[in-house]
């Protein structure tokens, strides 16, 4: 009888932890994604990364034409420097285009690699691209107010990057505030440069163009790089 009754214990305990543990399994299994699933987020990756490319490709290809329209009519040395600025801005231009192109055939090794030398392309187009549009405006102080023009518009990306960095996951918010911080240091520091050449001479100012026309044409393609990967992990 004694027996009886600690089998009978036995199975009731048994029964009971099997009752418990039965919906925490489905749970879990529950909440193992699918080999569909993992698939329909890899394209949704891919398709939001392949969006924003192609948008920002259109954006500089915009800027481009402009440029292009405006500097037809460049002599001497102002051609020569455009002229090679073309050709360096159309030739990146056609990788990224040959690159969106294969990501629709590419293996995922292949798209990895792809999408990271598009992401490396787009950066230098609007290097490329916003360089030249500094280097084609005349007048010292037209200069000036064009480039704090430019500067404007990337401190609102990179305020934009700092609501964008605090949306991402904990183990890659710390890294992306990081980065928008030292943007933004970087953005403070020609904005500096700018407001003393504000008040300079117009010769000081012409020894100066070139330099601030490159650090603001690198500070926004750094902004985009970061804006480009900061929205492709937000919708991945």
């Amino acid at each position: 009888m004694k027996t009886l009754d600690k089998s009978l214990v036995l199975l009731l305990t048994l029964g009971l932890a099997a009752a418990c543990t039965q919906p925490q399994q489905e749970r879990a299994e529950e909440a193992v994604p699918t080999t569909e699933e993992v698939g329909q987020a890899v394209d949704q990756t891919a398709q939001a990364f392949t969006r924003e490319a192609r948008e920002a490709m259109n954006e500089l290809d915009q800027a481009f034409q402009e440029l292009e329209t405006n500097n037809a009519d460049l002599q001497g040395e102002g051609a020569a420097t455009w002229a090679e600025a073309q050709q360096e801005i159309t030739e990146v231009r056609q990788e990224i285009q040959n690159d969106l192109d294969r990501l629709g055939t590419a293996t995922a090794d292949e798209a990895q690699q792809i999408r990271s030398r598009i992401a490396d392309n787009l950066e230098t187009m609007t290097h490329r691209v916003e360089r030249a549009e500094l280097r084609a405006v005349d007048g010292s102080d037209e200069f000036v107010t064009a480039a704090q023009e430019q500067l404007t518009e990337i401190e609102q990306d990179i305020q934009s990057l700092q609501s964008e960095a605090a949306q991402l996951p904990m183990e890659a918010r710390q890294e992306a505030s990081q980065t928008v911080e030292s943007l933004q240091t970087e953005a403070n520091d020609v904005r500096e440069t700018l407001m003393s050449m504000s008040d300079a001479a117009p010769q000081e100012i012409a020894e100066q163009r070139e330099q601030v026309a490159e650090e603001v044409a690198a500070l926004s393609a750094s902004v985009r790089r970061e804006s480009f990967e900061m929205r492709s992990d937000l919708e991945s």
